[in-house]
Protein backbone atom coordinates (compact mmCIF):
# COMPACT_ATOMS: atom_id res chain seq x y z
CA UNK A 1 0.00 0.00 0.00
CA UNK A 2 1.44 3.44 -1.59
CA UNK A 3 0.81 6.66 1.20
CA UNK A 4 1.75 9.85 0.88
CA UNK A 5 3.95 10.91 3.46
CA UNK A 6 2.04 13.07 4.92
CA UNK A 7 -0.93 10.09 5.56
CA UNK A 8 1.74 8.24 7.14
CA UNK A 9 2.58 10.60 9.72
CA UNK A 10 -0.90 10.72 10.39
CA UNK A 11 -1.40 6.82 10.60
CA UNK A 12 1.95 6.85 12.56
CA UNK A 13 0.19 8.55 15.43
CA UNK A 14 -2.40 5.64 15.52
CA UNK A 15 -0.07 3.00 15.05
CA UNK A 16 2.94 3.52 15.87
CA UNK A 17 5.01 0.45 14.98
CA UNK A 18 3.72 1.01 11.08
CA UNK A 19 7.35 1.51 9.31
CA UNK A 20 7.65 3.20 5.44
CA UNK A 21 10.09 2.84 2.54
CA UNK A 22 10.21 5.32 -0.13
CA UNK A 23 8.23 4.53 -3.26
CA UNK A 24 10.41 4.14 -6.67
CA UNK A 25 8.30 6.17 -8.90
CA UNK A 26 9.43 4.60 -11.73
CA UNK A 27 6.90 5.17 -14.31
CA UNK A 28 4.29 8.37 -13.21
CA UNK A 29 1.65 8.89 -15.65
CA UNK A 30 -1.44 12.14 -15.47
CA UNK A 31 -4.23 10.23 -15.14
CA UNK A 32 -7.34 12.04 -14.28
CA UNK A 33 -9.30 9.28 -12.13
CA UNK A 34 -10.61 11.84 -9.98
CA UNK A 35 -12.81 13.10 -13.12
CA UNK A 36 -14.56 9.37 -13.67
CA UNK A 37 -18.10 8.49 -12.97
CA UNK A 38 -17.33 6.24 -10.50
CA UNK A 39 -21.42 5.23 -10.29
CA UNK A 40 -20.80 4.13 -13.78
CA UNK A 41 -21.36 0.24 -14.73
CA UNK A 42 -18.58 0.51 -16.61
CA UNK A 43 -15.45 2.96 -17.38
CA UNK A 44 -15.15 5.27 -20.03
CA UNK A 45 -12.19 3.66 -21.51
CA UNK A 46 -10.56 0.44 -20.81
CA UNK A 47 -6.84 -0.42 -21.19
CA UNK A 48 -5.63 -1.98 -24.50
CA UNK A 49 -5.20 -5.46 -22.92
CA UNK A 50 -7.85 -4.80 -20.46
CA UNK A 51 -6.10 -4.82 -17.41
CA UNK A 52 -6.15 -2.01 -14.56
CA UNK A 53 -2.22 -1.71 -14.68
CA UNK A 54 -2.10 -1.00 -18.54
CA UNK A 55 -3.70 2.50 -17.39
CA UNK A 56 0.25 2.93 -15.98
CA UNK A 57 2.19 0.43 -18.22
CA UNK A 58 0.55 1.48 -21.14
CA UNK A 59 1.76 4.99 -21.40
CA UNK A 60 5.00 6.63 -21.24
CA UNK A 61 6.35 7.78 -17.62
CA UNK A 62 5.62 11.71 -17.18
CA UNK A 63 8.64 13.39 -15.26
CA UNK A 64 7.01 16.85 -15.08
CA UNK A 65 4.05 14.62 -13.22
CA UNK A 66 5.94 12.89 -11.01
CA UNK A 67 8.06 16.31 -9.84
CA UNK A 68 4.57 17.93 -9.01
CA UNK A 69 3.54 14.77 -6.89
CA UNK A 70 3.64 14.42 -2.75
CA UNK A 71 6.66 12.16 -1.38
CA UNK A 72 5.16 8.75 -1.38
CA UNK A 73 6.11 5.66 0.82
CA UNK A 74 5.14 1.99 0.81
CA UNK A 75 3.48 0.62 4.45
CA UNK A 76 5.34 -1.91 5.79
CA UNK A 77 3.16 -4.27 7.25
CA UNK A 78 3.51 -6.85 9.10
CA UNK A 79 2.58 -10.45 7.88
CA UNK A 80 0.72 -13.01 9.77
CA UNK A 81 0.28 -15.87 7.88
CA UNK A 82 -4.00 -16.65 7.64
CA UNK A 83 -6.08 -18.83 6.00
CA UNK A 84 -8.67 -17.72 4.71
CA UNK A 85 -12.18 -18.16 2.56
CA UNK A 86 -14.90 -16.75 1.83
CA UNK A 87 -18.65 -18.24 3.44
CA UNK A 88 -20.08 -17.29 0.13
CA UNK A 89 -17.66 -16.79 -3.16
CA UNK A 90 -20.47 -16.06 -5.15
CA UNK A 91 -21.82 -12.89 -2.91
CA UNK A 92 -18.25 -10.13 -3.08
CA UNK A 93 -20.15 -9.07 0.13
CA UNK A 94 -20.04 -12.04 2.51
CA UNK A 95 -18.19 -12.33 5.08
CA UNK A 96 -15.07 -14.11 5.00
CA UNK A 97 -13.69 -16.69 7.54
CA UNK A 98 -10.29 -16.27 8.75
CA UNK A 99 -7.98 -18.43 10.77
CA UNK A 100 -5.26 -17.22 12.38
CA UNK A 101 -2.00 -18.39 13.95
CA UNK A 102 -2.42 -17.09 17.22
CA UNK A 103 -4.63 -14.80 19.65
CA UNK A 104 -2.11 -11.79 20.09
CA UNK A 105 -2.20 -9.76 16.60
CA UNK A 106 -1.05 -6.50 15.26
CA UNK A 107 -3.24 -3.63 14.88
CA UNK A 108 -2.93 -3.89 11.02
CA UNK A 109 -1.30 -6.73 9.16
CA UNK A 110 -1.54 -8.77 5.87
CA UNK A 111 -2.35 -12.38 5.16
CA UNK A 112 0.35 -12.65 2.90
CA UNK A 113 3.93 -11.46 1.68
CA UNK A 114 2.21 -11.08 -2.00
CA UNK A 115 -1.48 -10.25 -3.07
CA UNK A 116 -2.09 -10.51 0.95
CA UNK A 117 -5.51 -8.73 2.69
CA UNK A 118 -4.67 -5.64 4.93
CA UNK A 119 -6.72 -6.34 8.06
CA UNK A 120 -6.98 -3.37 10.44
CA UNK A 121 -8.22 -3.68 14.60
CA UNK A 122 -11.50 -1.59 15.53
CA UNK A 123 -9.85 1.81 16.04
CA UNK A 124 -7.86 1.67 12.73
CA UNK A 125 -10.74 0.53 11.14
CA UNK A 126 -13.10 3.33 12.35
CA UNK A 127 -9.78 6.32 11.31
CA UNK A 128 -9.61 4.51 7.67
CA UNK A 129 -13.25 4.83 7.28
CA UNK A 130 -13.66 8.90 8.23
CA UNK A 131 -10.77 9.48 6.52
CA UNK A 132 -10.22 7.31 3.54
CA UNK A 133 -12.99 5.45 2.74
CA UNK A 134 -12.97 6.48 -0.75
CA UNK A 135 -9.73 4.69 -1.73
CA UNK A 136 -10.61 1.55 0.08
CA UNK A 137 -12.78 -1.63 0.15
CA UNK A 138 -13.61 -3.04 3.63
CA UNK A 139 -15.08 -6.09 3.96
CA UNK A 140 -16.48 -8.14 7.50
CA UNK A 141 -15.05 -11.12 8.46
CA UNK A 142 -15.07 -13.85 11.68
CA UNK A 143 -12.15 -14.94 12.76
CA UNK A 144 -11.10 -18.35 14.79
CA UNK A 145 -7.91 -19.11 16.43
CA UNK A 146 -5.50 -21.96 14.80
Amino acid sequence: MVVTNQLFDQLQELVPDLSIRPAVGDRIVGLSWHTWDLAASQPAEYPPEGEPEGYIWDRAHEPDVAAAMDAMSELLMPVVDCTYREVDPDDPDSKMDVVVPDAKLPLWFRTRAEWGDFIVAEPIYGWLRQNVQQWLTFKPFDYKIA
